[in-house]
């Protein structure tokens, strides 16, 4: 009877491990894309319980949201994909990916801006229950952009709890619960204090961007006091972002693309490596003369290369596009034939 016990105990841990694993953070489904605009609810902040752990509920079903309604969006540096700035609130916050990992490289506004010269670490891919990253960050502040000042502070980042989060007119039952704790040397004020910065946010595994954030900051000795707290309810609107588990069709200006039949025109056809690092090949036996293009969509549709338009004739053709600096995910290759297209998945790592 004893052994019967263990073996259930065994097998339900096990679930609730499987669990727990399938609703980590990938870079290909929860990195921020240039492009992307959410409606967030900012509502009045009441002093939330938030439990951590395995197998939590969340309920927050009893929140005011008739309040201000705010846009964010996110935008690329100079069409660098690897540059990704995040506008909120009159706040621009800016980010860079480096391979695997999500790293905060700033912030600026009418009255601060923030300079990281040792950055901070933002997230790193995969990132799933238990995972923690902790890091020291370093940088230049200047306030109302006349008295600089240093930055110094140490950040920690965990995946501390999954669970149900209950929320008006919305259920999740698989969420994933990320904390980000950064403390900061107060260098504006005479004063040994530190400024602490407490941010608390709900990911679904098949939403990129977390669906709840609670956050306060405060001094390290009025912790039972924030001097600036809010929370936010994002609201999934957008059904290419909120299906990141199911097939995307690519679209053009919001149109389906067509697939039509190509081999009257291109045969033997290949892409590779695939995984691909640094450049993609692609080869293939042109028919007959054709304008020929070709163009890589990121897996949410957002166009990311295109090359110029050729005219050729019959023949054998390779084609070689640079992906190096690209963002590690998953991506659509398409080549453009006269009226007609042909793809292909390929995965970036």
């Amino acid at each position: 009877m004893n052994r019967i016990v263990f073996l259930l105990v065994l097998y339900s841990f096990s679930v609730v491990v499987g669990l727990a694993q399938q609703i980590g953070l990938n870079v290909g489904k929860h990195l921020p894309q240039q492009g992307d605009t959410l409606l967030l609810v900012e509502i009045s902040h009441l002093p939330f319980a938030i439990s951590t752990g395995a197998d939590c509920v969340w309920d927050f079903s009893n929140m005011i949201t008739d309040s201000i309604e705010l846009d964010t969006y996110y935008y690329s540096v100079a069409h660098d994909s690897m540059r990704i700035t995040q506008h909120l609130m009159h706040t621009h916050h800016l980010y860079e990916l480096e391979v695997d990992t999500l790293w905060y490289v700033g912030l600026e506004n009418a009255s601060i801006s923030i300079n990281y010269t040792r950055k901070r670490k933002a997230l790193v891919f995969p990132f799933a229950f238990g995972d923690s990253l902790v890091c020291e960050f370093l940088g230049i502040g200047k306030y109302t952009h006349k008295k600089t000042y240093p930055i110094v502070g140490k950040s920690r980042v965990c995946a501390e709890a999954w669970g149900k989060l209950i929320l008006p007119n919305l259920t999740l039952d698989t969420t994933l619960l990320i904390r980000s704790t950064h403390t900061y040397k107060n260098h504006l004020e005479d004063t040994t204090s530190h400024l602490m910065e407490n941010i608390f946010q709900w990911y679904h595994p098949s939403y990129r961007y977390p669906v709840f954030e609670v956050a306060h900051k405060y001094i390290d000795y009025q912790s039972s006091n924030p001097t600036i707290a809010y929370a936010f309810y994002h609201i999934p609107t957008d059904d290419s972002i909120w299906s990141n588990d199911s097939e995307d069709i690519p679209t053009t200006n919001g149109k389906e693309i067509t697939f039509v039949e190509i081999d009257s025109i291109l045969t033997d056809i290949r892409f590779y490596p695939n995984p691909v690092h640094d450049n993609l090949t692609i080869t293939y036996r042109q028919k007959q003369p054709a304008e020929v293009f070709f163009s890589i969509h990121y897996n949410d549709g957002f166009c990311v290369y295109q090359s110029p338009i050729r005219s050729q004739g019959e023949g054998d053709y390779s084609e070689y596009i640079p992906m190096s600096t690209m963002p590690i995910g998953a991506y659509v290759v398409y080549i453009h034939v006269d009226d007609k297209v042909v793809s292909s998945s390929i995965l970036k790592h």
